[in-house]
């Protein structure tokens, strides 16, 4: 089910959203690694062997409260008058423990219970791979429960934290520990004995086996076909041509995506996503914070000229942002400004040594914000006879956009004209 492999158009692990939930509710010092102090975000540590109350007591135990209630119910005098006691100050405090599979109590038409949220299944690609993952979760628990019986004797809890990590990081290129203590490709543990567990495990509740092979289908082809939204998004990434910045290719996936899932077909049918859809030129090009380049080649004033020249060689680049320690842009060395330096050394047999970067960058330096339109940024160009325009916010560099940027997306739309007639 794994299905948030970026960040930021990051490319990180197949679900990164464990890791990223994990860090960003952590709360703890450097100093309370060493102490070993639990994150409020976590798996576990051990089975439970008698009740949930042992994860309650541990919670309470390991964490201290960040909210407060003043009005709260006697639990006590609840139950001798005969009510339902609400447990609010429990409610709110476990509100802040984030396991991955939390106890929950709470009161649904006058009845208390207790459930347990499964955190770990993300949302999407699709509703119905959605309703997939839920009947294969629950035909999982209802199936190991008949079979197998008490697990916790089977494996040890740390190999199942090990399990859940490493399905974490790698999808369904994993490799994961069974109950028979044997490794196995997570591909074929799926396919050749969860599925058919959890077919099992959900006729055993009298539902209709229409239902159960249509959904559980699903969980069985997306491994055999290896295609999850983690690799649909991953495969169709690398497809792209390279051309197409980081940005921009983000922008393609998300496109497909929303056009994939108006199909309400599962993913493992979805073909890899190409290009933008036409309609959503203007929008995805309208700024150009949309599509600048940021990851930059920069040079400090005090580089020498071979540096400068070398760069543009190696990286293929004919405008470097020149930039001090705290990032903020001070000029602009340009393909240009460059070949002129170098006529005049030529001339002159000048000792080009002795010639460094903020000799020859353009010291005015005509900038745009990441909010700047792309038709005022062409204006801008065009007027002031430049071929490349420095992206800046809150005085820092953020990108940089060139002609071969406008070139691109120009290429596209005339392609997409000339088809037309």
């Amino acid at each position: 089910a794994a299905n948030s492999p970026f960040l930021f158009g990051k490319q990180l692990l197949h679900e990164t959203r464990i890791a990223v939930f994990q860090q960003s509710i952590d709360n703890r010092r450097a100093q309370d690694f060493v102490h070993e102090r639990k994150p409020r975000v976590q798996f576990g540590s051990r089975w439970v062997e008698e009740s949930v109350m042992e994860i309650f007591q541990e919670d309470i135990t390991r964490f201290r409260m960040l909210f407060a209630i003043e009005d709260i119910e006697d639990p006590f005098e609840a139950l001798d008058k005969g009510r339902i006691p609400k447990l609010n100050a429990l409610q709110l405090f476990n509100g802040t423990i984030y396991r991955w599979n939390r106890p929950c109590y709470g009161i649904t038409g006058g009845k208390p219970h207790l459930r347990i949220e499964n955190r770990v299944l993300p949302s999407g690609p699709s509703v119905v791979d959605e309703v997939a993952n839920a009947a294969f979760w629950f035909g999982l628990m209802a199936g190991v429960s008949s079979q197998y019986g008490d697990i916790t004797r089977l494996i040890p809890f740390k190999e199942v934290e090990s399990n859940f990590q490493s399905t974490a990081r790698r999808g369904l290129h994993s490799q994961i520990t069974w109950l028979d203590g044997n490794t196995w490709p997570v591909q074929d543990l799926i396919m050749n004995e969860l599925v058919p567990l959890a077919k099992e495990g959900l006729s055993q509740h009298n539902l209709a086996q229409e239902d159960i092979d249509h959904y559980l289908d699903i969980i069985h082809e997306r491994t055999k076909k290896r295609q999850n939204g983690a690799i649909w998004q991953l495969d169709s990434f690398h497809h792209l041509e390279d051309i197409w910045s980081r940005y921009e290719k983000m922008t393609v996936l998300a496109d497909a995506t929303l056009k994939h899932q108006k199909s309400g077909k599962p993913v493992h049918l979805w073909p890899k996503a190409t290009v933008l859809r036409k309609n959503r030129w203007e929008k995805a090009f309208a700024s150009v914070g949309q599509f600048m380049t940021t990851d930059l080649f920069t040079l400090k004033e005090d580089d020498i000229i071979d540096l400068a020249a070398n760069m543009m060689e190696w990286q293929s680049v004919k405008h470097i942002p020149v930039e001090n320690d705290e990032h903020q842009l001070v000029g602009l060395v340009t393909y240009r400004s460059m070949i002129s330096t170098l006529n005049k050394i030529i001339a002159k047999n000048l000792d080009h040594t002795n010639v460094s970067v903020s000799d020859i960058m353009d010291h005015e330096v005509i900038t745009v914000t990441p909010d700047t339109t792309s038709v005022d940024a062409i204006e801008m160009m065009h007027h002031n006879d430049i071929s490349s325009l420095p992206v800046v916010e809150n005085g820092k560099l953020v990108g940089i956009v060139t002609e071969y940027d406008f070139t691109r997306i120009a290429r596209e739309l005339l392609k997409d004209r000339l088809k037309k007639r």
